[in-house]
Order: C-alpha cells, then structure tokens, then sequence
C-alpha cells in the first residue's frame, strides 16, 4: 500500500514494491510512503515571474480571509475528524483562528496587506472561550493550546499580565513527557526564548532525553514511538535546542533512498496506524530542512544522498 495525503488526511495505497520501512498492515500489504500526491500539485508554467502578480494574489487571499471572520474562521472540510469539528471554530494556532492571525500579522508587516480590523479582542476573548483540545494536556501547548494564542497576543498588544501567564506555562511544561513541538517543551522552549525567558532546565532535561542513536522517543497519543518530522520528532526538538550534535549523521542513519534522492522515515519502529498516517508535509524533506537548516552540525546532503551529493 502507499501513503497518500488527502488534504490532512492520509491514506493507503497498495504496493508490489519492497518495503524500505518494514510496515505491513493488517492484511500483509506493503507499507511505502509517497513523498508528495501529483494531483494536489499545479504544474510548472513557462510565464515568467511577476513579482507584481504574485503580490496581488497575496493581497487576494488575504482579503478573502477578512472576509470570511466571523469570531474565528470556519474549519476546513478536510480537518474535521467528527460532525462537531465541522461546525468548531477552532482557535488555537495548529488548527484555528490564533494561526490565521499570526499569518496575517506577518504578512502585514513584510507591507504586503494593509489589514481591516484590530484581531486582539479576537484574541483576548479566545482565551475565555472553551479549549480546543480539552482532554489533551494541551493548555500549554504552543500549537495547540492557551500558550500559542498568548504567545500571539503577546506579539501584537505586549502586556505584563500576559508575560506572567505565558511564563507559567512555559514552565509547567518544560519537561513534558511527549517530547516534541506540537503538544511538547520543544514548542514552550520556542516560545520562551522569543520572549526572553529562562528556559535553561528544560533545555537541559530534553538535551538528557536523546535517545543513544540520536533520536527523541515521544509519549504520544497512548503510544510510544519516534518521529524524525519537526512537529512530532527530531527535527521540532533539534530546531527548539539549537546546537545539537551529529544532527546530519542522525538523518542519514534513517534515510531512505528513492529515485536517486532520499527523504526521511517518518517514524522509526512500529507504532499504531494512527501514528504510522502521522506523515504528511509536517515530516517530509522540505520541513525537515526547513526546521534543521540553522543547526550547526546539519547538511542539505543528508536529505540528497545517492543524487551526486
């Protein structure tokens, strides 16, 4: 079978290739990860770049998302896992509202809009509002929790009410158990060097977590498993510590080749589905350069191996 996304869905496909993962389903098929789905892709074009229309686009878009406020936006089709996600307005960063305003924040300042509405009352009353994830341990979470719409709030209406809290949290999740940067201290640590806080014990309890291969094991989801990607694995705890060491040799030792390129496992060892359907643009190629491109001891070639490199 391959892997393949649907939006933020994945699902299977069956394949008579040999396995470079050691993943079988239930039925003995095959498991091989695509790196990409083709039809969710538009092909090259021959027009030159317009730096003109490309800025026009963005300013579309971005109107488009003002227009669609209405306390938050509405969630996409394919991020609904139950009847009630359809109709949630979700609000933290990963999947709600506190994301759509950073972006649109950011785009603001790089001057590529020109924003119609103040977004802190939005903000302020996301934080009185019932939790996304109640039964996740995910109040201090930074993509998922109180932590990233604080962190959010913080970036626009900076107050000292909201530092102590922010600090609070930080701390309370330094030494999470999950090991990673969604739900994790990787995510808090982020958070609490942006805004100046002494997050040395967390650094230090995840730096003595590392397993001896050079890997994270996470505590996710009732399951324990390993991830390389930077939202559940390596990479997230590798761009949270910084200098980290033989973070190239770490990626070649669980690469896999194809065509003459190579990309990552998404997962080392065998976990449930739902962990093994965790892959997705969160893991891939791209997002692990992305997250280890400012680590000292990372290579581009640990992800082109077998292509000349």
């Amino acid at each position: 079978m391959l892997q393949r996304r649907e939006g933020c869905r994945t699902v299977w496909q069956k394949s008579s290739r040999p396995p470079s993962m050691g993943n079988v389903d239930d039925g003995g098929n095959r498991l091989h990860p695509m790196l990409f789905q083709p039809e969710a892709h538009e092909a090259p074009t021959e027009k030159p770049w317009s730096a003109e229309k490309v800025r026009t686009a963005i300013a579309a878009i971005a109107a488009d998302a003002e227009n669609a406020f209405d306390d938050g936006w509405p969630t996409h089709p394919n991020d609904a896992d139950t009847d009630a996600d359809a109709t949630t307005r979700f609000r933290s960063v990963y999947l709600g509202g506190a994301g759509v305003v950073d972006a649109l924040q950011r785009l603001a300042r790089r001057g590529f809009v020109e924003l119609r509405r103040s977004y802190v009352p939005y903000l302020e009353h996301s934080l009185e509002a019932a939790p996304d994830f109640p039964g996740e341990k995910s109040e201090a979470s930074l993509w998922m929790g109180e932590t990233g719409i604080r962190l959010v709030l913080q970036r626009l209406a900076p107050s000292r009410a909201n530092l102590e809290r922010l600090s609070e949290l930080i701390a309370a999740n330094g030494r999470d158990e999950r090991c990673e940067l969604m739900w994790g201290s990787p995510g808090t640590i982020l958070a609490g060097r942006e805004l100046g806080l002494d997050v040395t014990d967390s650094i230090e309890w995840l730096n003595g977590r590392r397993d001896p291969d050079g890997l994270w094991t996470q505590q996710l989801y009732g399951q324990t498993t390993r991830y390389l990607g930077p939202a559940h694995g390596f990479a997230g705890c590798v761009l949270a510590l910084g200098d980290v060491s033989a973070v190239s040799e770490t990626l070649r030792r669980f690469a896999v080749e194809r065509m003459g390129w190579s990309t990552s496992r998404a997962w080392q060892g065998r976990g449930s589905a739902r962990a093994a359907t965790a892959r997705s643009v969160r893991s891939g190629a791209t997002a692990l350069q992305g997250s280890l491109r400012r680590s000292p001891t990372f290579s581009t070639t640990s992800l082109h191996v077998g292509a000349g490199n």
